[in-house]
C-alpha cells in the first residue's frame, strides 16, 4: 500500500506492506486530515519515523470481532498498554506505555490503511459526511479541555491562534464563538473572520483603545507565525486592507464610543 512516511531524509511517498496484527482493527481510510502535528513531526518534532496522521474517517475491514465491519469509523488515536494502573481505571490516553497515532511508536493514517485496537473505534452516523467526521480528532481534543479544567459562562478565556483547534475550541464553547453569553465582535486575522469574546457596555460597540489593541495583536500574530519576508508583507498589506475596510465601516456606523 502507498504511505506518506518521514524517514531521516524527510517526508516520502512509499510502498509498504499492509499492517497485519491480527490483535487489532484494519481500516481502510477515506479521508486524513493534516494537522501541524503532521508538518512539525516532518520537521523533526519528536523524533517519530514512520507513516505520519491522525486524523482519519475510514471503513472497518477486519477486526478481531465482527462488529463494526464495514462500517465507517472514527478513532481515538492513543493506544495504552492495557495492563497500568491508568489503562485499568479506563484512561489509556495517559497511559506511559502508550503509542500513538502517527506521532509515537505506530503508523499513522496517511495511508491506505492503518490499524488500531477495536476499543478505539467509534462508528461514524450515516448523516455525517467524510469531510466532517475526519475532523472527529481536533473537535475531540476541544472537547477535552472542558474534562481538564472548569469552565462555566463567567469564565473568562482567550483562545490564541486561529487554526483548527483554535477555532474548534471557540466553537465548542458557544455557537455564537462567544465565551458564555456576552455578545461577540468580529476580528479578521489570516483571513478569517472569527469572534472574539469582549465585553460590551448596554451593548455598546467596543472603544477606540480596544479597537487598536486587537489590531496590533492581530498584525503581531500574523509576523509571528509567517516563514517568509514575502509571506510578512503579503499578510501586512492584506491586514491594511481590511483596516481601510473597517473605518469604511465606522464611517458607515457612526463614530466609536
Amino acid at each position: 500500500m502507498k504511505a506518506l512516511r518521514v524517514e531521516k531524509r524527510g517526508v516520502a511517498l512509499r510502498e509498504i506492506e499492509r499492517p497485519a496484527r491480527d490483535d487489532e482493527a484494519l481500516v481502510r481510510v477515506i479521508l486524513s486530515g493534516i494537522c501541524n502535528t503532521d508538518l512539525e513531526i516532518a520537521r523533526g518534532y519528536a523524533g517519530f519515523k514512520g507513516t505520519i496522521g491522525h486524523e482519519f474517517v475510514g471503513v472497518l475491514e477486519a477486526a478481531p470481532e465482527n462488529r463494526l465491519i464495514g462500517q465507517r469509523v472514527v478513532g481515538e488515536i492513543n493506544a495504552g498498554c492495557g495492563k497500568c494502573d491508568l489503562c485499568l481505571t479506563g484512561d489509556p490516553r495517559h497511559c506511559p506505555a502508550r503509542t500513538v497515532l502517527g506521532i509515537v511508536g505506530r503508523d499513522g493514517a496517511h495511508a491506505e490503511y492503518l490499524q488500531l485496537p477495536l476499543t478505539n473505534l467509534l462508528p461514524v452516523p450515516s448523516q455525517i459526511p467524510d469531510e466532517h467526521a475526519v475532523f472527529t480528532e481536533p473537535l475531540a481534543a476541544a472537547c477535552a479541555i472542558a474534562e481538564r479544567v472548569s469552565i462555566t459562562q463567567e469564565t473568562k478565556v482567550a483562545v490564541i491562534g486561529d487554526g483548527k483547534l483554535g477555532l474548534l475550541t471557540g466553537v465548542r464553547r458557544s455557537p455564537g464563538f462567544c465565551i458564555g453569553a456576552r455578545p461577540a465582535a468580529p476580528a479578521w486575522h489570516a483571513g478569517l473572520e472569527v469572534n472574539l469574546s469582549r465585553r460590551y457596555g448596554n451593548q455598546r460597540r467596543p472603544s477606540c483603545r480596544r479597537r487598536n489593541q486587537h489590531r496590533r495583536l492581530a498584525l503581531w500574530t500574523l509576523w509571528t507565525s509567517a516563514r517568509s519576508f514575502e509571506e510578512r508583507r503579503d499578510r501586512t498589506r492584506q491586514h491594511d486592507q481590511r483596516r481601510v475596510s473597517a473605518r469604511e465601516r465606522r464611517a458607515r456606523d457612526g463614530p466609536c464610543e
